[in-house]
């Protein structure tokens, strides 16, 4: 059966310093590109398939923002943005971190102080400034509801975070929820600080005890979920319901894959590494077009729990996390990197249809596993002669494949799903596109209409003016006439007033020679008023005297000033004369400092000269310290040697207690017989 193509996980690496060591510059990051450089191989391995390769300088906080797709960067643009799909579209969506414990894995997932919560925190504050806004927009149409659930996997036992007391959990399928734990308690928080309580309450029950094996968070597993359900609708005959998940998984420490698996086995037991092995198992599976429908997710707790979050209907990111120091442990990480990122999922968005056809296949799957494992109990029952039951095994078995492959085809359509809707989606886009071009074109039209409208307007004013205008003149010309009337008739009686003046002059004429008299004696008068003015200029020409004292006074103050002038024109000189001094000194203090660079390069020469003996000393510190290493691992051979020995040694008396066990249950069978 061919597998639709889907979408691609997204990878990135965080670099984290390490102690001093041969290899403390083992990992080089060149752009987006890391190159691992391992002690004795001239050729280092190179990994340029990566979404980002983030260092120290680089902020958790920014590391976050770019893998969950928040900023405008074209980067970032390019990418699925994990986060609005999640409130958004209700699309499912996994973080996985893998790495060594020294790579800050954990730290990255929860955190490691009372204001510091990793990446689960940094989302709470996210999620619930997005689902807040959301809310407010809606006005009162919307309202969602927040659960989360924390479990730990250690040697295949599984632990309540959240309710540490809580030990009936076993893992169900359940058409509701899919794979999940059943038993676990679910806290439903209703603000970010809520969600990070929970948090910190579910880490300080991890387990940190160091063991004979090593620590015991080097062999755990963690995933926390937050589970979204949001209502839409104006009334609850059209509300619609959907339900998004969002997993972070702190998967197990990669440092024992550089033993393998079969030697950390005989060395620590079977359960105790059996998370770490068995995702590997998975990724590899999945990441191969031909193997991936049978990905083994039921061999240990922690994969079985991520049967519906990897290569399935979510988006699928993932972060590695790696220390300098560690070479072999770094290119196993990059190695399970790789095959996270050719793992293919077909993330949909979970409407009320989508969830109905998953429950419908859950529902008729879980039936026949039901049966199925019935029938296998009472086959195992039955005498080996009742052939029926065995047929009705073996029918029960075709229908259980076939409904395998209907759920392989469920996810196909799933597949198909997720295509019409990036279909939908582009046309939905090209529909907005055409309507806001639409919107502009009837903006341009309404313009259009308003420029006319407003010329018509214009025009209705002119047209008024000009009435005014031509009712003006009229007026005026109406006014110049009645003044023309008006004159004639004031002319008329300034003619009649002019024969009265001149008789009146007549009469005046006789009067003038009587008033000649009367105006001689008033030059008399005026005559004596000259004399007196004449008197006031002399006193006047007097006070004009004392105002040239004044001006002389001002001419003597104007030499003074020219005085003071020139003393301050000296000491300009003598000023001068002091700055050229000072010039002459830095100049001798220039020199001086030339005499002090020559010294200090002198100093410099015996410095590398000294630093060329730390270098030496270094290098035997090296080899001693390789020998010293060399030393170890041959007693860790020899170790390991006597221990796989001691294990031969009871597996022999382990296999002889059982042979003799099942020997004396034979016999207990045949006695029981007779």
């Amino acid at each position: 059966m061919s597998i639709p193509g889907g979408v691609p996980s997204l990878t990135y690496v965080s670099l984290t310093p390490g102690s001093d060591s041969l290899d403390a510059e083992d990992l080089i990051k060149v752009d987006q590109t890391l190159q691992i450089h391992e002690l004795g191989k001239d050729k280092p391995k190179t990994y340029d398939n990566l979404e980002g390769v983030f260092d120290e300088l680089k902020m958790k906080e920014e590391i976050f923002s770019e893998i969950f797709g928040i900023g405008d960067s074209e980067e970032i643009a390019s990418r699925p943005r994990a986060l609005d799909a999640f409130v958004n579209q209700a699309i499912n969506c996994c973080f996985i971190l893998v790495g060594p414990t020294s790579g800050k894995k954990t730290s990255y997932f929860q955190g490691s102080g009372d204001d510091e919560h990793g990446v689960i925190g940094w989302l709470s504050e996210q999620l619930f400034n997005q689902l807040n806004e959301k809310e407010e927009q809606a006005g009162g149409q919307y309202k969602y509801t927040v659960t989360v659930n924390f479990s730990e996997h250690y040697e295949e036992v599984m632990t309540d975070l959240l309710k540490p007391d809580n030990k009936d959990l076993n893992i169900r399928m359940d058409p509701n929820h899919g794979y999940h734990i059943h038993g676990l308690d679910i806290a439903t928080v209703k603000s970010a600080e809520d969600l990070r309580k929970k948090l910190e309450y579910g880490r300080k029950s991890r387990k940190t005890q160091i063991f004979e094996t090593g620590p015991a968070n080097d062999s755990t597993a963690a995933v926390f979920e937050i589970i979204l359900k949001q209502e839409e609708g104006d009334s609850p005959q059209s509300m619609s319901n959907r339900i998004s998940r969002m997993v972070i998984v702190d998967a197990p420490s990669t440092t024992k894959m550089v033993a393998g698996a079969e030697k950390t086995r005989q060395k620590e037991g079977n359960y105790l590494s059996k998370s770490l092995f068995s995702f590997v198992n998975v990724c590899k599976a999945l990441s191969s077009k031909k193997t991936s429908m049978k990905a083994p997710f039921e061999q240990s707790s922690f994969t079985n729990v991520l049967h519906d979050n990897v290569g399935a209907a979510s988006i699928v990111m993932c972060l590695g996390c790696i220390a300098q120091g560690e070479p072999k442990v770094s290119i196993q990480t990059m190695k399970l990197l790789g095959y996270l990122k050719k793992i293919q999922s077909y993330p949909v968005e979970n409407d009320e249809i989508t969830q109905g056809i998953l429950v419908k296949y859950r529902t008729v799957i879980g039936n026949l596993i039901d049966s199925y494992e019935a029938l296998k109990v009472e086959s195992q029952s039955a005498p080996k002669e009742d052939l029926a039951a065995l047929e009705r095994l073996k029918k029960l078995e075709e229908d259980l494949l076939k409904e395998k492959i209907g759920s392989t085809t469920a996810k196909e359509d799933g597949a198909k799903v997720y295509r019409m809707l990036e279909l939908f989606k582009s046309k939905y886009t090209k529909l907005v596109e055409d309507k806001a071009r639409q919107a502009q074109e009837l903006i341009k039209s309404e313009e259009q209409k308003l420029a006319i409208s407003k010329t018509l307007i214009d025009l209705k004013l002119q047209y008024s003016e000009m009435n005014e205008k031509q009712e003006e003149e009229k007026y005026l010309l109406e006014t110049q006439k009645m003044n023309a009337k008006n004159q004639v008739s004031d002319l008329e009686i300034k003619l009649a007033d002019t024969k009265e003046q001149l008789e009146t002059s007549r009469a005046k004429e006789h009067t003038a020679v009587n008033d000649k008299d009367e105006a001689k004696l008033a030059l008399t008068v005026m005559n004596d008023e000259n004399i007196a003015l004449k008197e006031k200029v002399n006193a006047l020409n007097d006070k004009g005297v004392e105002l040239g004292a004044e001006v002389v006074t001002l001419l003597n103050q104007k030499e003074q000033f020219t005085k003071m002038n020139a003393s301050l024109s000296a000491k300009l000189e003598t000023a001068v004369t002091k700055i050229e001094d000072l010039e002459a000194d830095v100049a001798k203090s220039k020199k001086s400092l030339v005499e002090l660079n020559e010294v200090l390069d002198k100093v410099k020469v015996e410095l590398e000269e000294t630093r060329g003996e730390k270098l030496k000393v270094e290098l035997e510190l090296q080899q001693a310290n390789v020998s010293f290493e060399k030393g170890r691992v041959d007693s860790e051979k020899a170790n390991q040697e006597l221990l796989r020995q001691r294990d031969l040694e009871l597996f022999g008396v382990r296999k002889s207690a059982e042979e003799e066990v099942r020997r004396s249950e034979e016999r207990s069978d045949e006695l029981g017989t007779r």
